[in-house]
């Protein structure tokens, strides 16, 4: 068998190498910084079916994951607008815990996982599931926050907060923390420590009432971080380069798809690549039908999220609320509904 090199350790690199690791294929997976870290991420899956994960071989790495099962939405008032039943079950699990459980899954099934920076081009052979990309625009209009808070109730498995120029998740984790993540304006909180900048992005969002919920509590120590990268849909391709997860394409963090489209792309694109392995294909072909069963697979759900996204941090949803109060939840209602349950 061909070996197979992928570059980045994130969920879709750890996941391909899992993948093609089970079936023989000599793996060297190149990430920058060692296991376990915090990253910024909903973490928060949906659209991930029990199915899928027998499927996928990773029920161990689910048995350590919350199991959600509803969900509330809330204006900038933290008004409720809609609250429904998840179509499916939808998973809390931090990144620290599953970049750690999938990286010990990679080093059982034979892969090995070489911690430096790679900064050599790519070749024949080579996946990149480095996160995200160069951006298209050359400077990204949004920041994201993350932290690990303490001691917070909640109101539903999943809370969803939209304000004006951003909106806020939050999402029961494992040991009794909740993962408060948002996607802000690049102005938010700018200036602002990163001790202090996820309330300071809040403020500046008219997201005061969560503001005040948060206030006072303990973080987990390393869990505040930020990134400045993110840019929705279908990101830059280079010819004959192999990308997946969010170097393919990103979709916005509201639909709670990211973490899932990561790993359902590794496993689309793992039976592409070990015909390349087992030297049935060329490269330029492995490239070239890999990309298309990953483009038909999740390019209607990207373009449909980010038809939303705007709505998301337009801070419409006060609008409506204030207008029609509890009349806005049937219009609202149905698509994020039939978003949520796509798989």
């Amino acid at each position: 068998m061909r070996p197979i090199e992928i570059v980045g350790g994130g969920l879709s690199g750890l996941s391909l190498g899992i993948f093609l690791s089970r079936k023989g294929v000599p793996i060297r997976l190149y990430e920058t910084q060692a296991y376990p870290r915090h990253r910024v991420c909903g973490e928060f899956v949906s659209g991930m079916t029990p199915a899928m994960i027998e499927t996928f071989g990773l029920t161990s790495v689910f048995r350590q994951a919350l199991v959600h099962e509803s969900t509330s939405w809330f204006d900038s008032q933290h008004r409720c607008f809609f609250q429904f039943e998840l179509p499916s079950p939808a998973y809390g699990i931090s990144r620290f815990l599953m970049d750690r459980l999938l990286s010990e899954e990679l080093a059982q099934s034979g892969g090995k996982v070489i911690f430096e920076r790679r900064e050599a081009s790519a070749h024949e052979g080579q996946v990149w599931t480095t996160g995200r990309g160069k951006l298209k625009s050359g400077k990204s209009k949004w920041i994201g926050l993350k932290a690990h808070f303490m001691g917070l109730n909640m109101e539903d498995d999943l809370e969803m907060h939209a304000g004006r120029g951003g909106y806020v998740g939050l999402s029961k984790v494992e040991d009794g923390v909740v993962n408060v993540c948002g996607l802000f304006r690049a102005s938010a909180g700018k200036g602002l420590p990163m001790s202090s900048r996820f309330e300071g992005a809040l403020h500046d969002i008219g997201l005061n009432q969560l503001g005040y919920r948060l206030k006072g509590l303990s973080t987990v120590e390393g869990s505040r971080c930020g990134t400045a990268h993110f840019q929705a849909g279908r990101q830059i391709q280079q010819r004959n380069v192999l990308t997946l997860g969010d170097a393919c394409h990103q979709i916005p963090p509201f639909t709670g798809h990211g973490m899932t489209m990561a790993i359902q792309s590794a496993f689309t694109a793992h039976d592409s690549l070990l015909q390349y392995s087992a030297g049935h294909v060329s490269w330029q072909e492995t490239v070239r039908k890999a990309r298309e069963k990953v483009l038909a697979l999740q390019s209607s759900r990207v373009r449909w999220a980010s038809l939303l996204h705007p709505v998301m941090t337009s801070g419409l949803f006060d609008y409506v609320r204030g207008i029609f109060g509890p009349l806005a939840s049937p219009v609202i209602h149905p698509a994020t509904r039939t978003l949520w349950g796509q798989s």
